[in-house]
């Protein structure tokens, strides 16, 4: 059970807890105030118990470490909820105000002392928020004395990626993200003020999409997904995030999480009467997958899927035409005549990229 740490008095009702490998799972909430557990593998864990109520900040416990014991059951008696950390912050002034299509994630990813390779050790938050027009934003409510990991995407915009020495600080064991973009990366502590996250430009890409005959397609859907890692976490679309405090109260009420996954349309356009979907909010200085597909026309076989790579630059818009072909041309995992499983079409212009200036 549980008590407000700053009035005294039991909880009874809204509260929810997360504990270390298990986010999905709903506890179930008791009349009396008892918070009980699914049952669980006995192993060493950590976790948090929260008070959740919509439009009210939420209240966390101090992390409790587990250590399992013969008992079938562990009770927790009179755990203390307090206020979390109201986060501040804005973007940099190289971003134009009014600030359009903006929002940030916030992600909180502890690892158990001693079992940083160990993915059940992990404690995971996440919260997401808009951007204001005037470039401010602020999280009500995080759990305290953690290291939160920011990224921001708003038009023309993207959160700079912290340098390896800045990751290592708190993250020592991370080695880097392969191209991902990272988190900026601040401690949820007394003495952190106003934040200002530091920001670069994006760019675009411009897909002209045709058909075996090399006549525009209309109404074609061009997908890309830069992604975005999180240290002791892992990777997800860029942008692409959502509410932990949202997400438990859904599932303890059986329904659908609203935001994230399902609905994304972020780096997703349908070519229009002459063929080309410009795809814009790109992360520059990094290669990047694209896809296009049709209901009756595909693209070739490349490797071990229907897709092409163009490489993003610094104020450069990439330019790249994609010949798709009819349905059933090509099989992924077929052989081709030479042997060579997975092989793409012989037409070598069938894909090609260019880049011009902004």
């Amino acid at each position: 059970n549980a008590i407000n740490a700053e009035t005294g008095e039991k909880i009874t009702t809204d509260l929810y807890a997360v504990i270390s490998g298990y986010s999905a799972e709903p506890w179930k909430l008791y009349q009396n105030g008892m918070l009980v557990s699914p049952v669980y593998t006995k192993q060493k864990g950590q976790m948090r118990v929260m008070q959740i109520i919509d439009n009210v900040p939420v209240l966390f416990s101090e992390r409790i470490e587990i250590e399992p014991t013969e008992a079938s059951r562990i009770l927790l008696k009179d755990v203390k909820l307090f206020p979390g950390f109201r986060l501040v912050g804005k973007l940099d002034d190289s971003v134009p105000r009014p600030i359009a299509n903006g929002s940030i994630s916030a992600q909180i990813a502890r690892t158990g002392i001693g079992d940083v390779d160990n993915w059940n050790s992990r404690w995971n938050w996440s919260d997401k928020v808009e951007i204001a027009a005037d470039g401010t934003f602020v999280f009500e409510s995080l759990p305290p004395d953690e290291v939160v990991q920011l990224i921001a995407v708003c038009d023309g915009f993207l959160s700079e990626s912290p340098t390896l020495e800045e990751v290592k600080v708190h993250f020592p064991n991370e080695n880097g993200a392969n191209g991902m973009r990272t988190p900026q990366l601040f401690r949820l502590s007394k003495e952190l003020g106003e934040i200002v996250l530091v920001m670069e430009p994006t760019t675009s890409v411009r897909v002209k999409v045709q058909g075996p005959d090399e006549t525009p397609l209309a109404g074609v859907q061009v997908y890309m997904c830069p992604n975005e890692y999180h240290f002791n976490s892992g990777s997800t679309i860029l942008g692409m995030s959502y509410s932990s405090a949202e997400g438990l109260v859904l599932r303890r009420q059986n329904a659908r999480l609203t935001t994230g996954f399902p609905d994304f349309k972020r780096f997703v356009r349908k070519t229009d009467e002459s063929g080309v979907a410009v795809i814009d909010n790109l992360p520059i200085e990094t290669s990047q997958s694209v896809a296009a597909v049709s209901d009756d026309y595909e693209m070739p076989v490349s490797g071990n899927d229907r897709s092409t790579s163009v490489d993003l630059k610094r104020g450069v818009v990439t330019e790249i035409t994609i010949k798709l072909q009819k349905k059933g041309t090509e099989q992924l995992g077929a052989e081709s005549p030479d042997g060579d499983k997975d092989k793409a079409s012989d037409d070598t212009d069938d894909t090609q990229g260019n880049s011009r200036r902004l």
